[in-house]
């Protein structure tokens, strides 16, 4: 099973030629050989095996020449195996040259053609236009997964998704009605029991041969809740959040609590239910993700604690508290 989050994966198109020349006066062989390597799908910069095979030649008697894009490489005797590193390019040509016991000759060769294929995926869940980075899933969300990238076949011309057959696994699972002849967007709900899981893909042509496979893995996390000061003048304050706490001795001031990663597409959204309070009492919220705060003269030294819960969902909730320095406690509702 695959561990990683997102990495390429490699179009390996194959193109076969084999011809058989004789030495004059050698008899007319119908011999074959065939390659093949160690890694059907190798990655650029992979040392791999090649392999030459044949059920009509003696290979202990024969002698096997290697060649790179035409370029010479080995000449072994009885040795059907060669190691290589493929290189750093777009189309590599393996070939090999068996001359046998009896004077005959046979080439054969395979084109190998890396391309670059990156699958992504994306999480259904809520983050703050200021958000930097990638939306986490959430328990019950939902996420959706792409290929990007081309695919090619052995001439080189890109082969469009509508002829591709894309094949999905989670799990080791095949998804059969999720899987077919176009489907390169796969779309799943996260489950309640919200554990990590895998998910393979493979693409073959509409002939079954593989052409790629890749894998990532995703694991579902809870949502989190962070506090920030909202200035009515200014906005949000970003270099005040989590539970640092803060020093005020505004006459107001405002709290705002943002539920990351929750299964909601807009800020203030009212299926996040918020619950605030201010040591330990509860405390009437200004609107459906704040909280206003009027001070009434004494100096106190407050702990304000928010909790977010997403109803639909029963495992999508959070929450947070931060210390506040200020004079008074009052709270009113807009």
């Amino acid at each position: 099973m695959y561990r990683f989050g997102i990495f390429s994966i490699l179009f390996f198109s194959v193109f076969s030629v084999s011809h058989v020349s004789a030495q004059i006066g050698a008899p007319f062989l119908t011999n074959t050989a065939t390659i093949s390597f160690s890694k059907e799908i190798p990655e650029k910069g992979d040392t791999i095996f090649a392999f030459v095979e044949s059920n009509t030649i003696d290979m202990d008697r024969a002698r096997v020449t290697w060649f790179i894009d035409g370029v010479q490489q080995k000449k072994l005797g009885g040795k059907e195996r060669f190691s290589f590193t493929v290189p750093q390019k777009t189309q590599t040509t393996i070939s090999v040259s068996v001359e046998t016991g009896d004077g005959a000759r046979i080439e054969t060769e395979r084109l190998i053609q890396p391309q670059s294929l990156t699958l992504l995926w994306q999480a259904d869940s809520f983050v703050p236009l200021f958000y930097k980075g990638k939306r986490k899933l959430p328990y019950e969300g939902k996420v959706t997964f792409t290929p990007i990238g081309t695919i090619r076949d052995a001439r080189g011309v890109t082969i469009p998704p509508e002829n591709l057959v894309y094949k999905w696994k989670r799990n080791g699972t095949v998804l059969g009605s999720l899987s077919g002849l176009g489907k390169n967007i796969l779309v799943l709900k996260g489950d309640i029991i919200g554990r990590e899981f895998d998910i393979e893909l493979v693409v073959s042509s509409r002939t079954g041969e593989a052409l790629a496979i890749t894998g990532t893995y995703v694991e579902p996390t809870t949502i989190e809740t962070i506090i920030y000061r909202d200035d009515p003048l200014k906005g949000l304050d970003l270099s005040f959040a989590g539970n640092r706490g803060i020093l005020t001795s505004d006459v107001e001031t405002h709290f705002f609590v943002m539920p990351f990663f929750a299964s909601v597409f807009r800020t203030g959204d009212a299926r996040v239910e918020t619950v605030w309070t201010i040591n330990t009492e509860r405390a009437e919220s200004s609107g459906p993700w704040d909280l206003r705060v009027e001070q009434d003269g004494s100096r106190v030294i407050g702990t304000i604690s928010a909790s977010a819960r997403n109803t639909p969902y029963d495992l999508q909730e959070d929450s947070t508290s931060i210390p506040v320095f200020f004079r008074g406690i009052q709270t009113q509702s807009q």
